[in-house]
């Protein structure tokens, strides 16, 4: 092993950073609406709506400014929510 694996080893692991913009909203959503909105994140294959649209429509929708580049984030699992869950 090397000495950067075992400085990575010791150093503390922190969860600092803002909290996923995704799961803020999921979490300020009735249940019908934040099943809505997970079935049309998760949503896969050919049907899949794209990020920009999802973002526009969420805007639409719910009056919130959420970023492609969160629900992308959010969609591969590399969101801080995400790296919460796993631990």
């Amino acid at each position: 092993m090397s000495k950067l694996d075992d400085a990575l080893r010791s150093a503390p692991r922190t969860h600092k950073g803002p909290r996923c913009s995704i799961a803020a909203l999921l979490s300020d959503l009735a249940p019908e609406e934040r099943k809505a909105l997970t079935d049309a994140i998760d949503g896969d294959g050919m049907g899949r709506i794209t990020a920009t649209a999802l973002s526009i429509a969420i805007g639409s929708a719910y009056g919130v400014d959420i970023h492609r580049a969160s629900i992308d984030r959010h969609r591969r699992h590399e969101c801080l929510c995400s790296r919460r869950e796993s631990k």
